[in-house]
């Protein structure tokens, strides 16, 4: 399960102890924080992320703070954000560890949908633990709307195993 409690917290000590030198570092902890709290997440099959890159994430995370310190609409700032979050998501390769009830085995498990976009209430203001609130929240509820199908084997009475289509929503 996804901890994002911790990881809003991990969010203001680092806001808060002012370590980013720049958007670019800034970039980097948020999209790594960011990954390795999801892979805590499990699939309603108790599946996790087997293989993800965080390269697209950081740039686009990288754009939107750039485009906040640069004073533009910070509507654009959420949308750049959300963009790199779900195309870290259409590069995710999930897990194929547990078959759903009923299955012998995973033959596949791909991501459908990589979820709604979502929006990010940014304020100017100084509260870190809003900002850090925020952000969470906004990734808290795309989370919830990542979909995929788990394609596994299911036992037929004198015959081979089938495969069968076993649709997924949400990594908790």
């Amino acid at each position: 399960m996804i901890d994002w409690n911790a990881f809003e917290n991990n969010l203001v000590s680092y806001f808060e102890s002012q370590r980013a030198k720049s958007e670019d570092d800034a970039a980097k902890y948020i999209s790594e924080l960011y990954d390795r709290y999801v892979k805590l997440g499990v699939t309603q099959y108790r599946n996790t992320i087997a293989t993800s890159n965080t390269k697209t994430l950081k740039s686009f995370i990288f754009l939107g703070l750039t485009d906040a310190r640069n004073g533009l609409n910070l509507q654009r700032t959420s949308q750049r954000i959300s963009q790199g979050v779900m195309l870290y998501w259409r590069g995710v390769t999930m897990g194929v560890e547990f078959p759903p009830p009923g299955s012998i085995q995973v033959v596949t498990n791909v991501i459908t949908f990589p979820g709604t976009p979502f929006n990010i209430l940014i304020r100017n203001t100084t509260s870190t633990r809003a900002l850090a609130r925020n952000l969470t929240l906004g990734l808290k509820t795309h989370a919830l709307t990542i979909s995929g199908i788990n394609t596994s084997l299911v036992p037929v009475a004198g015959g081979p195993p089938v495969p069968t289509p076993f649709p997924w929503v949400s990594i908790k």
